[in-house]
């Protein structure tokens, strides 16, 4: 044991002489992240060793005792370099979230952001411009804020894990949290600022979307969390319109006339009209992580969104309809083959026999669904699709010989 506590202890040296002489706040943070990536395997690969040393020793020792009659004698090692081990990894941690920090505050005071000005001319005409807004002093001073709230640590010997070096880097770790935190208020005055000034939903949804970013800072969520509330509730209200506009089903909807107008057949227009409900629903979701931020579906409000947006993208798959379709398609027999004519009774003329085309109609609408099912990347049968081909080749042949047919019948009738 006293063997393995020595070797800790030279683990200790070597990896202080190897860490200290990089001055690891100085380096660039991957050249940083890389270093502390191997410090943290030599640590690992201790512990693993340690494991199988700890086992063969503690078996050693238990038949020892067992042979001598003596009471067994619980193993246990203090690694000389536990501290440092320790402080290794809180500091690459405070490290990474520095770091964190620093790139969201610069990407998002820093993108630019789009003003539209009116300038009104003679109190008639009017023109609209467009420009970008420069970076302003504010978002600049926040910038070198956090930077130099991090430049103050950087000449403290981090390794030094005696009390004396620990209370240096806690009196330093306090200082940069002080101005960190100035600046975490400085852009919750300006975010409040912006919601406030806010007309409506979706400008307060553009202004979440930029500061999204920064609402992993648990200062900053808890700041405008009463407006997260409020658009939360909003994003709910459109889900269950959105979802009320699904329980009417397609041939209710609106969207189904205007399919009717535009000849689109109604199994692929009906997948359109639910792909388009999915991607509708795609986008409040988006909202909800424009608000909430990233990970948003951690949280309990998050959570439950996330758990009702998926059994609503389940409702809205397109595959039983699909299922549907190939199903009855199977089961008729459309075909173009046989005579060009046929003769057919009309009712409405007390069964005379009348001339007409041997042309089923819907054929045509089999070559307009196939069509449109490609186009949303469907699979058709090859069968099926060999049908619409033939369909599209005659049909215009058979528009032709329709009108004709219908031009001799009116004839006739004169």
């Amino acid at each position: 044991l006293l063997l393995v506590e020595a070797i800790s202890r030279d683990l200790n040296d070597q990896l202080l002489k190897v860490l200290g002489n990089r001055r690891l706040m100085y380096a660039e943070y991957e050249d940083f992240e890389r270093l502390m990536s191997s410090a943290e395997e030599v640590f690992y690969t201790w512990d693993e060793c340690m494991k199988d040393f700890t086992n063969v020793a503690r078996d050693i020792a238990r038949k020892r005792s067992e042979k001598r009659s003596e009471k067994f004698t619980r193993i246990q090692i203090t690694p000389a370099h536990a501290k440092l081990h320790e402080r290794v990894s809180f500091v690459k941690n405070f490290r990474k979230q520095h770091e964190q920090l620093h790139q969201t505050i610069v990407k998002v005071m820093t993108q630019p952001k789009g003003v539209t000005k009116i300038i009104v001319e003679n109190d008639t005409n009017s023109v609209q411009q467009q420009e970008e807004e420069s970076v302003s002093m504010s978002d600049i001073d926040s910038i070198e804020e956090v930077k130099q709230a991090f430049e103050s640590l950087k000449d403290i010997n981090i390794l030094d894990v005696s009390p004396e070096g620990t209370e240096i880097w806690t009196d330093a770790e306090n200082a940069y949290n002080e101005r960190v935190s100035r600046v975490e208020s400085q852009i919750i005055t300006r975010l409040r600022d912006r919601l406030g000034t806010c007309k409506n939903a979706n400008e307060m949804f553009r202004v979440f979307s930029k500061f999204n970013a920064l609402f992993v800072r648990p200062k900053i969520r808890g700041a405008i969390q009463e407006y997260q509330t409020q658009l939360i509730d909003s994003v709910k209200d459109d889900i269950q319109k959105l979802h009320n506009k699904f329980k009417l089903q397609y041939r209710r909807a609106e969207a189904f006339h205007m399919a009717q107008l535009r000849d689109l057949p109604v199994v692929s227009g009906a997948m359109i009209w639910a792909r388009q409900i999915e991607r509708q629903l795609q986008t409040y979701m988006n909202r909800v992580e424009d608000v909430l931020g990233k990970g948003w579906e951690n949280y309990a409000e998050g959570e439950k969104l996330q758990t009702e947006s998926n059994n609503f993208r389940k409702k809205l798959d397109t595959k039983p309809i699909y299922d549907a379709w190939i199903k009855d398609i199977n089961g008729r027999d459309l075909s173009v083959s046989g005579k060009l004519f046929e003769i057919t009774k009309n009712r409405a003329a007390n069964n005379q026999l009348q001339l007409d085309v041997n042309f089923n109609p819907q054929i045509i609408t089999l070559f307009k669904e196939v069509r449109n099912l490609l186009w949303l990347n469907y699979h058709v049968p090859h069968a099926v699709s060999n049908v619409a081909k033939d369909a599209k080749r005659v049909y215009p042949f058979a528009v032709s010989l329709m009108e004709t047919v219908r031009t001799y019948r009116q004839t006739i009738d004169k």
